[in-house]
């Protein structure tokens, strides 16, 4: 059992590294896809204003839009 602990403590360190970077990692994906996604609702809401403006979309599809941010 010795020679299992010795190895553990061996191998510890580098392995906490390595979770370490891994959910440094998945936060930073995460932090991008959720960054991306509200990006992509800004984008079509200014694009649904935009359209309002010029007409292509009536005043009742901008209101069901806007019940949807």
């Amino acid at each position: 059992s010795s020679a299992i602990l010795g190895a553990r403590k061996y191998e510890t360190p580098q392995r906490l590294i390595k979770d370490r970077i891994y959910a440094r990692l998945e936060l930073f994906m995460f932090d991008l896809i959720l960054f991306k996604d509200r990006m992509e609702r800004w984008f079509k809401f200014k694009f649904f204003k935009v359209l309002v403006i010029f007409g292509y979309i009536s005043k009742e599809t901008e209101e069901l839009i806007e019940q949807f941010q």
